[in-house]
Order: C-alpha cells, then sequence, then structure tokens
C-alpha cells in the first residue's frame, strides 16, 4: 500500500474516532456527560414513546421523576416518611431529617434530582432516569441499573412494599404485588409463574437488603405481569380453535 493511503486511512480512521469517542466515553465516564450526550430514544424509541404518550400511568412516572423527597427517598432506602416531622426511615436504620433544603444524616446531606437542565420540569430523557439511574438504587457507578415494577420501593411484590404513600399528593398503587399475590386475585397464578423465572438483570444488595423479587441472584419477570395489563404497545395474537369434540361421546352430566 502507497504511504499516501496509508496516511489517508489513518486521517479517516481519526476522524471517525472523533465522532464516535464521545458517545461511547460518556456511557462510562458519569451521569453528568449521560445526561447531556446520551439520547435514550435512539435505542428505545418505543419504550421512551409510551411513557410519554397521554395516560395515567406515564403522567404518574412523571410526577414521581420530579418529586425529589420520593428519588431521595428511593437514594437512601427509605421505608417510611413522616411529612408532619420531616423526617424518613430507612432500611439501614438510619433516620434523615429535612432541613429546608435537603435531607441530612449526620453529616451526609442528599436531594436527589433528575431534572437535569434545571426546568423545573421532567422532560426530554429525564423519565429514563427514574427506573435507570444507578444513584437511586445505592449503586454509585457508571453503568445503569434496571428497577421493575414490582421492585421493593416501587409497587412492591409479595414479600416488600416499602414505597410510602405519603410522598405522593395523589395515592399511587403501591402495594400491587400483594394484591396479585392473593389467592383470589384473577392473575395470581400468572404473576407466581412468573416470580420463579429470572431475568438477566442481576439484582445485588442495595442498602445491605435482599429484593423481594428475586429469581436466584437475578431480579424475576414477575413485573412482566403489570406491563401485561399496563402497557400500550399492540401485540397480535390468534387464537386457535378448539379441536376437542364430544361427537360420538355419550351425553352425561359431569359429577
Amino acid at each position: 500500500m502507497k504511504r499516501s493511503n496509508i496516511i489517508l486511512l489513518l486521517l479517516a480512521l481519526i476522524s471517525l474516532t472523533m465522532f464516535v469517542v464521545p458517545d461511547i466515553f460518556s456511557m462510562f465516564s458519569g451521569q453528568h456527560v449521560f445526561y447531556n450526550q446520551i439520547n435514550c430514544q435512539k435505542c428505545h424509541e418505543e419504550e421512551y414513546g409510551e411513557v410519554w404518550a397521554t395516560s395515567a400511568a406515564g403522567d404518574a412516572h412523571i410526577r414521581a421523576a420530579n418529586n425529589t423527597n420520593y428519588t431521595t427517598y428511593l437514594a437512601i432506602g427509605g421505608i417510611d416518611y413522616h411529612p408532619s416531622g420531616g423526617t424518613i426511615d430507612t432500611v439501614e436504620d438510619k433516620i434523615w431529617t429535612w432541613n429546608g433544603s435537603s435531607w441530612i444524616n449526620d453529616t451526609e446531606s442528599r436531594l436527589e434530582k433528575l431534572d437535569a437542565d434545571g426546568s423545573n420540569e421532567i422532560d426530554g430523557n429525564e423519565i429514563c432516569h427514574l427506573c435507570h439511574n444507578s444513584s437511586l438504587a445505592d449503586k454509585h457507578s457508571h453503568a445503569l441499573i434496571v428497577r421493575t415494577c414490582d421492585d421493593d420501593w416501587c409497587h412492591g411484590n409479595r414479600n416488600y412494599t416499602f414505597n410510602d404513600p405519603q410522598l405522593f399528593d395523589t395515592l399511587p398503587t403501591v402495594d400491587a404485588g400483594n394484591v396479585l399475590n392473593e389467592s383470589g386475585n384473577l392473575h395470581n397464578a400468572f404473576y407466581l409463574s412468573l416470580v420463579n423465572e429470572p431475568t438477566g438483570f442481576v439484582a445485588g444488595e442495595p442498602f445491605n437488603h435482599t429484593p423481594g423479587n428475586l429469581a436466584g441472584d437475578y431480579t424475576s419477570k414477575s413485573y412482566l405481569a403489570c406491563i401485561s395489563c399496563h402497557s400500550t404497545v399492540p401485540i397480535d395474537i390468534t387464537i386457535a380453535q378448539s379441536r376437542s369434540n364430544h361427537t360420538g361421546e355419550e351425553r352425561r352430566k359431569y359429577s
């Protein structure tokens, strides 16, 4: 290969790197860069569109993401919120106190905001961080997490419900997992079957607490019982005609 061709090839590779590296770097270099340079909807257009679709569920999650008491509650592992006293009890037996601008525990101060651009509302990719921001799950890493519907601090499961309805102006369903676990619930068998099926999402132990929606070391697929009814993504199904018949059988009553 001619020397001139080699030089042109190197220049092309350098030029390509200048465009590719910023996005790759932003995925691993920290949350601030992630906010500013990554557009989640580039890869997750359907999920992004569903959250922003006009629906009660979408609006509820947007309000939750803009509620700094709730996002801080997630980040510190809260289990009981006392608005009158301005305190939060946590799963690690700590008590956080509101000082007028942030939540305080000894010398530590926290106020988790997902409103990265300071617009006083949740817009753009900010909503994605309610379920995927690692800092809200006691995992201070650059990687994202997956928080499912029946997370202990979201809508609960058959083992734990830590979400406190007092955090919200309107009462959300914070104990959906317990409701699905009831023997008389129509979706009970579906939910309990999925409880035993693992996803590919490693759960870990946030706040030294073993989550209640596990299948082995992984988050279970139990949250799909929620998605199947509350997702607006259209699906096509075909119900096959039954092949059973009683032709030629003696008619009788079932005992």
